[in-house]
């Protein structure tokens, strides 16, 4: 068994893969380079997680932020609208997914960030979807999903 946070991480990238094939290289952590290749790279991580007790048992839930970002290597012409065209094609894979069996709730897209480099050689974009992800666990057991 895994964390549930990995198991989320996991399925996400599961859902991506599935979603968007060989058009995209997604990773279920993030990874710290720069995409410098012709394939979008999707990441992901949970940065935070605030946690609230249910009751006076031992649920907890969880409330956690997810970032997953999207790199890609573009002419300054095309970028905007290949970035916007990437949170087209993640969004429709999040929302098309049953996320009952792991999560509380549908993620919820609360933010978009968009961001690029073209001190080099070649411009590199990136957008970042931030999602909040709920989750309910065992105050002593963080790899089991509870209802």
């Amino acid at each position: 068994m895994a964390h549930v946070r990995t198991q989320i991480r996991a399925a996400i990238k599961t859902v991506l893969d599935d979603a968007l094939g060989a058009d995209y290289d997604v990773y279920a952590s993030r990874k710290y380079r720069l995409n410098v290749s012709d394939t979008p790279m999707i990441d992901m991580r949970i940065t935070s997680v605030e946690i609230a007790a249910q009751s006076m048992g031992n649920l907890r839930t969880h409330m956690a932020t997810l970032f997953i970002r999207v790199q890609r290597v573009a002419t300054g012409d095309d970028m905007d609208d290949l970035l916007d065209q990437d949170e087209v094609n993640v969004t429709a894979a999040i929302e098309a997914a049953d996320w009952s069996s792991l999560l509380e709730d549908d993620m919820e897209l609360t933010q978009v960030s968009m961001a690029d480099d073209a001190d080099g050689e070649i411009p590199i974009g990136m957008i970042a979807l931030r999602y909040n992800v709920e989750y309910r666990v065992a105050k002593n057991d963080p790899e089991t999903v509870r209802a």
